[in-house]
């Protein structure tokens, strides 16, 4: 009888690793699965209940399902269609790459990122689209029919893009502003009106989905259209998900549009609870890190990303002595590379040792371990269901391989699966207690049919994005200067600069 059949399954005899409050807990045991919660754990050799089907796991390490905090959907078809660009130059040709996205494209898209996540022990994602309403509708099915549990917080700005990067004194084009961006830049209520359309149809669908406000970053978006924002929150009682000083030019901007720290004008918005979570915030200094420890706002470290379009390093230990929480993101596939979550544990792990000489300050793997699990589930507003293998908990779930390269010789469980592991132990992945992945083998959709689906879809959006990929290599060189010029103004830099260079 199949598990999905009977509806009881017995997890027989793993090594049980899953976090607590300020530990990580390495112990054998067995696990029953009753519907989609974890109904019981019962030490290991315990017989099973009847009527269970019974999984085998004496060679496995069965661990609670990563939570992914920050990806973007809407760059997965063209990943790495340019390099070597920071950030404010590099985001033109992203958006060249998505203007005329279909349903379809955006359906595909959202599967090649369940799918990629699924396979390396993501269970839950949170993935922030810029996407119109029929394609985030497309994308929310997409997670649906995968079997992937998804947070969707739909990005939104109402700034036109040369208005959110400092002025250099080169006078862009008015041909060249408008090129990029053929629609009219939104209005605030169309945009408040696709947030309130996701939240009405997706909030809850399958049990697996819930939607978040998505302003795309605070300096995107003028007060009107944050201050409606945070009207849906308090309405609706979701929460909120945005990027915060990822750039040394966005560091910059915030002090010259709001006179105070980005952080004291979310707050005195409405927009800085413990109901926030926030991507990067790399360029923060001393009261931004106050705010976000007194308010209790998650940061979501995405260590990969921000190294590799040149952000910088996030000071970790820092915000971690103020007592802020943390959850892990592997941000777009063309600034991140990839969606293992595993990676971003090791480097959130390894990075800080670069900067600090103290051994007994650095990060310990037991604590990014909690920062991609139960961090991930805070930051999600969803402690309560994931991200710990609790008895009442959905049973989200990875069993990884023992026989591996990377766990072969086990001595110590934590340790490698942060320091060792890359994603190819994983063997098998239950969402809700659905087996969703068996034997590495995606269950529920046609695996190898979506990659060569989503291969002609690249290739079609690709053609039909060379003329906007043409005006964003126009757009460089201002925005090169817009970047430039940020590197000469006589401000203190960030606090892992700092560290650095003393």
């Amino acid at each position: 009888m199949s598990p999905l059949a009977s509806g009881r399954l017995w997890i027989a005899d793993g090594l049980l690793v899953t976090p607590t409050n300020h530990d990580v807990r390495v112990e054998y045991g067995s696990i029953l699965v009753e519907g989609s919660r974890i109904a019981h754990i019962a030490p290991r050799g315990s017989p099973p209940p009847p009527e269970a089907h019974v999984l085998d796991a004496a060679e496995m390490i069965v661990i609670p399902g990563l939570v992914n905090a920050h990806i973007h959907s809407h760059g997965v078809l063209s990943k790495w269609v340019v390099d070597t660009l920071p950030l404010e130059m590099w985001s033109p040709y992203v958006a060249a790459g998505r203007i005329g996205m279909t349903p379809e494209e955006a359906r595909l898209a959202a599967l090649l990122a369940g799918i990629e996540c699924l396979r390396s022990g993501v269970t839950t994602v949170l993935d922030h689209p810029v996407y119109d309403m029929t394609l985030f509708d497309a994308a929310a099915q997409a997670y649906l029919d995968l079997g992937i549990r998804a947070a969707m917080a739909p990005s939104v700005m109402d700034r036109p893009y040369f208005e959110t990067i400092p002025r250099s004194q080169h006078a862009v084009p008015d041909d060249l502003k408008r090129s990029l961006w053929a629609k009219p830049q939104p209005s605030v209520q169309s945009l408040l009106d696709l947030t309130t359309h996701c939240i009405k149809r997706w909030q809850g669908a399958g049990d697996r989905l819930s939607i978040l406000i998505g302003p795309s970053a605070p300096q995107r978006c003028s007060t009107e259209m944050l201050t409606g924002l945070r009207q849906l929150a308090c309405e609706y009682r979701v929460g909120v998900h945005t990027h915060l000083l990822e750039t040394r030019a966005q560091a910059l901007l915030a002090r010259r549009l709001y006179g105070m720290p980005i952080t004291a004008y979310l707050k005195k918005l409405g927009l800085l609870t413990d109901m926030v979570s926030v991507a990067h915030a790399v360029w923060v200094g001393n009261e931004e890190i106050r705010d976000l420890a007194e308010s209790g706002t998650t940061v979501v470290h995405n260590p990969l990303s921000n190294l590799t379009v040149g952000s910088g390093i996030m000071p970790l230990l820092r915000l971690r002595e103020a007592g802020i929480r943390f959850a892990l993101g592997t941000d777009s596939p063309n600034s991140g590379g990839h969606h293992a979550l595993f990676e971003s544990m090791r480097l959130a792990t390894a990075l800080p040792r670069a900067l600090e000489s103290d051994p007994d300050a650095w990060v310990s793997p037991e604590e990014t371990f909690g920062y991609a699990t139960l961090g991930g589930a805070r930051a999600l507003g969803l402690e309560g269901r994931i991200g710990s293998i609790e008895i009442g908990k959905e049973a989200d779930l990875v069993l990884l391989k023992r026989r591996s390269t990377s766990l072969t010789p086990l001595n110590h469980a934590i340790r490698q699966l942060v320091f060792c592991e890359v994603g190819d132990s994983v063997d098998t992945v239950l969402v809700g207690g659905r087996i969703v992945v068996r034997g590495r083998r995606l269950e529920t959709v046609d695996e190898e049919a979506i990659l060569a689906e989503a291969q002609r879809a690249a290739e079609k959006l690709l053609a039909r994005s060379q003329p906007n990929l043409e005006w964003a290599r126009k757009q460089e060189a201002y925005t090169k200067a817009a970047h430039s010029a940020t590197r000469e103004v006589a401000e203190p830099g960030p606090l892992w600069l700092r560290r650095l260079l003393h």
